[in-house]
């Protein structure tokens, strides 16, 4: 519980940062489109999971689960640790987010709705960026006097 209060109070630092906050440099940008890439990924799987394992509350289904994705809740668990990592505060909350809502949707205990909390937070994380990526193109053609 304590890890959702994290995010929740992240999330709430990052409503009172401008919009328009600085571009991350390239290296940080690498970190980012790979760590959004691995999370779309991941998702993904999650997904097939719970699609080839509908209903996963017996025993000898969870065993079955387990055996074919036996490592995907640690995959989640390091994608969190390394969106927690980031320098860029939009990014950090939107990724940590996706990856704290993978944890569930790649557990054979979880839920197929968790991978949608993933995916929701991946799609502010893409847009969070494409508005950077507009606010720097603006401010680099003279078209935005801040």
């Amino acid at each position: 519980m304590n890890g959702k209060a994290w995010i929740i109070g992240l999330l709430a630092v990052v409503a009172c940062v401008p919009a328009f906050a600085q571009l991350p440099d390239d290296a940080e940008r690498k970190v980012i489109d790979r760590l959004m890439t691995r999370i779309a990924a991941l998702e993904q799987t999650g997904r097939e999971l719970h699609e080839k394992y509908p209903d996963s509350k017996t025993a000898d289904v969870q065993k079955a689960c387990k055996a074919d994705f036996p490592d995907l809740p640690e995959l989640a668990r390091n994608l969190r640790g390394e969106a927690a990592a980031l320098q860029t505060l939009a990014f950090k909350v939107h990724l940590s987010m996706a990856a704290n809502d993978l944890v569930q949707c790649v557990d054979c205990l979880g839920t197929v709705t968790s991978c949608d909390g993933a995916s929701a937070s991946l799609e502010r994380a893409r847009d969070q960026m494409k508005r950077m990526e507009d606010y720097a193109k603006r401010q680099a053609a003279g078209e935005d006097p801040s």
